[in-house]
């Protein structure tokens, strides 16, 4: 399972438009909002597992996970796709009475 360090967990806050501040982030953290756990080492901060920062997501922004996801799918797949269109339309075309 990943884990993230209160930095890492801070861009993935800021990709769902929840905050860009990391004294929010530490703040939902003392307050028992974010699960995390402290590091062995205080120098490393908090430790965050992805299943705890995404219910903490799901939370704040029900739903937009999933269509985080469906978007970045089609995002990376859409060249791929229209590449094969504009394929299959001039090879249609050949064959047009």
């Amino acid at each position: 399972m990943e884990v993230y360090n209160v930095h890492q967990a801070l861009k993935i806050l800021q990709e769902y438009y929840i905050t860009d501040s990391i004294q929010m982030v530490t703040r939902w953290i003392r307050e028992g909002k974010i699960k995390a756990e402290r590091s062995a080492n205080r120098k490393e901060g908090w430790r965050i597992y992805h299943d705890d920062l995404f219910e903490f997501i799901e939370e704040q922004r029900p739903g937009l996970p999933e269509v985080m996801g469906v978007y970045e799918w089609y995002v990376e797949n859409s060249f791929s796709m229209l590449a094969n269109d504009h394929r299959e339309k001039h090879n249609n075309s050949h064959f047009a009475p």
